[in-house]
């Protein structure tokens, strides 16, 4: 065996072509006809991934190969995708790669039903050799023109040892891009995102449909963000996609509904006026939209024991005579569509010395 089919036996690279897309590594998701491989170079370009792999497998298991990845054998359908795989093929490790190109009777095709439209085939080529070169194989040896197309049968070549063997063949898997899956918890009119990381996306932007298109609310490296001043009841739109060489991966098709909770608007205190001679205190607060009425609490031994209630329109409120040097801790709820709001009692709570 030659140096180069030994290095073609170990060596495998990756292309990522800007994507969300979450690539096995090669190693760990190695299936029993994938052998150990190293990376060698990564790239970006609109949102696909590759990876090229060591050789030995015919076309048929190199394109099962992929698939057990959750690929499919490369497809190349423009002249600039072409260059960016053949820009990085590096130094020639194998001869060959298998690409995912075959021969349906009088006419190429694509594994992906995609347009076989854009060809990069080798001068005289393709020539179905011996009547069952079926496949297509891009040539990685500087022996032919490096990232030239050749139709080869199943195997490689008929004959051992040949430029064409198949152990001299690698292949090229190409996995179809992805944004993240984003999932949220509703808040005070707000959406609390969150979003599994992509592997090698540079950042993310959270996008909100609005006004009949997409519009770009922020951008960050983090997977989680607050969509704040959202209409409270109301369904938003939002998406969170991802950058991969400097290119938005502008696909809007993992967007979801958020729904804000209503906001909550507590009675806010606006004034207590202490009375050292009646030793009485004299407290306002400022109206709650939509409130029907109030109610005031006072803690008494660690418990809200309800004190009092005023209509809503009535915004003040006179306590009974007090201890003097005495602390009071009180509270003043508002009822809202016949519901008392009595969340964070203690947060919202006041404090006052009666004199």
């Amino acid at each position: 065996m030659s140096i180069k089919q030994t290095l073609c036996g170990i060596a495998a690279l990756t292309l990522m072509l800007s994507s969300g897309m979450v690539v096995a590594d090669a190693a760990s998701a190695a299936t029993e006809n994938v052998a150990e491989n190293k990376l060698l170079d990564t790239i970006s370009y609109r949102g696909h991934v590759y990876q090229l792999f060591d050789g030995g497998l015919t076309w048929s298991e190199a394109k099962e190969a992929c698939e057990k990845l959750g690929g499919h054998l490369a497809t190349i359908t423009s002249a600039e995708e072409q260059r960016s795989i053949e820009d990085h093929l590096g130094e020639p490790i194998c001869n060959n790669y298998w690409i995912g190109g075959y021969r349906d009777g009088d006419s190429w095709k694509w594994i992906t039903d995609e347009s076989f439209e854009y060809t990069n085939w080798e001068s005289g080529e393709p020539n179905n050799y011996g009547g069952s070169e079926n496949y297509v194989h891009m040539f990685g040896d500087g022996y032919k023109t490096r990232g030239r197309w050749n139709d080869a049968s199943d195997s490689g070549a008929a004959y051992a040892d040949s430029y064409y063997d198949f152990d001299k063949y690698g292949y090229i898997c190409e996995f179809d891009p992805a944004n993240p899956d984003v999932t949220y918890t509703p808040g005070d009119s707000c959406a609390n995102l969150e979003w599994n990381a992509v592997p090698n996306a540079e950042k993310y932007a959270v996008c909100g449909f609005v006004s009949g298109k997409w519009t770009k609310l922020d951008e960050t490296t983090d997977t989680s963000y607050t969509v704040k001043n959202l209409t409270a009841g109301k369904d938003h739109k939002v998406a969170v996609i991802a950058m991969f060489g400097d290119e938005w991966y502008d696909d809007f098709s993992k967007a979801i509904i958020v729904t804000p909770n209503s906001a909550v608007i507590y009675p806010k205190v606006s004034n207590i006026n202490i009375n050292s001679k009646s030793h009485q205190a004299k407290i306002d607060w400022e109206a709650v939209p939509g409130a029907e009425k109030y109610g005031i609490a006072v803690l008494i031994n660690g418990k809200w024991k309800v004190q009092g209630y005023t209509d809503a329109d009535t915004t003040t409120i006179t306590t009974p005579k007090l201890k003097t040097n005495t602390e009071y801790k009180l509270v003043i709820c508002a009822k809202v569509n016949g519901k008392w709001e009595t969340s964070k009692l203690n947060e919202r709570a006041f404090r006052f010395i009666a004199l």
